[in-house]
């Protein structure tokens, strides 16, 4: 009415209202807002103070607010939120700081997500963002690195031993750790989770099982996950030293079989050695108490898992594999060793020492 836009309607009530920023001052260092306010008092205003607001026109005519529009009281959003161009409606939702991510994630899938979401339909969807999603992100990253870490380990033995199916058996070990892991987390859990009922029930908690059974003392979180990435690297380990000593041994002159005899009972010792070293120095991580050891208590638990599995089966499964590998008909004879890829024992005997 009379001309007036919706611009100029919310510049004169924000200014009738709260008040309308018309800019700042900075008076020695000390910015002062100029905000031009028509109210003095702090009450607020009715239905009908909006209607009686003074207003004047282009036309240098006053005439009150209710003469220019329609007011009246209605129900709506605030504002209106978009997603990708899709209108959208925010719920922000505060984590506890004791509560890991991913288990809130899940339990809101679970539990709140997954029933709204059949009764939604399709014109509707339904998604976690924020955290969440960055979280997702950050898990999808690790992931692909797993498979890089995996095929440039591959590739590194392929040209090492000069063959595909040696490389095969160690990159097989990599399965016994990712499974010795999980197992090496659910262990742990299980045996805490027994500590915790029995600290409940003598503090007398009622529902102590209830509480002590859904609580998890390591979730697969983002460095527990980091953990298994870095196991990929060192398990295969002990699998190359065991097929690179039946290699050396085969270019000694040694038959098959004998070679990999040979070889499992000199490469016993370095291997159990390295590995009960190794397990002992990730102890205080997986099992330590105190302030900020719940960030390592995955990947300490992951490791000693992964290592332990690993080293156990690698001693038998891997000498067995490279067995059926000569029974299938797949042999590996002196004279078809590369000489540059494996190591020249005669020239190390020969070094001063």
């Amino acid at each position: 009415r009379l001309n007036m836009g919706m611009n100029e309607m919310g510049d004169i009530i924000e200014s009738l209202n709260a008040g309308k920023y018309l800019g700042e001052y900075n008076d020695q260092g000390e910015p002062i807002d100029f905000i031009l306010v028509q109210r003095k008092n702090g009450t607020k205003l009715g239905l009908n103070d909006y209607q009686d607001l003074p207003v004047w026109t282009d036309e240098n005519k006053m005439t009150h607010l209710g003469h220019l529009a329609d007011i009246e009281v209605d129900a709506g959003p605030a504002r209106i939120d978009h997603i990708e161009k899709e209108r959208a409606i925010v719920l922000r939702v505060q984590v506890k700081k004791d509560f890991p991510m991913q288990q809130v994630i899940d339990q809101i899938e679970s539990e709140q997500l997954a029933p709204i979401r059949q009764t939604l339909g399709e014109k509707f969807g339904l998604g976690v963002g924020g955290a969440a999603d960055e979280l997702a992100s950050t898990q999808k990253s690790l992931l692909n690195s797993f498979y890089y870490a995996v095929g440039f380990i591959y590739l590194l033995l392929v040209a090492l031993f000069a063959s595909f199916l040696h490389p095969l058996i160690v990159m097989f070990t990599v399965i016994l750790a990712v499974s010795g892991s999980f197992l090496g987390i659910a262990g742990n859990n299980v045996l805490q989770r027994q500590n915790i009922l029995d600290i409940l029930r003598e503090w007398k908690v009622s529902d102590a099982e209830a509480l002590a059974g859904s609580w998890n003392w390591i979730t697969f979180d983002i460095l527990t996950q980091l953990g298994i990435i870095i196991l990929a690297g060192i398990v295969v380990n002990n699998a190359i030293l065991i097929i690179h000593q039946m290699l050396n041994n085969i270019k000694l002159g040694m038959d098959e079989r004998e070679a990999l005899l040979k070889s499992c009972e000199t490469r016993l010792r370095p291997i159990m050695m390295t590995v009960i070293s190794s397990i002992f120095g990730m102890i205080p991580l997986a099992l330590g108490e105190g302030a900020g050891t719940e960030l390592y208590r995955g990947m300490g638990t992951a490791l000693i898992g992964g290592l332990g599995v690993s080293a156990i089966f690698t001693l038998f499964l891997v000498p067995i594999l490279l067995s059926l590998l000569m029974d299938i008909g797949y042999h590996t004879h002196q004279d078809d060793l590369v000489k540059d890829s494996l190591v020249d024992l005669e020239k190390l005997e020969r070094l001063p020492q």
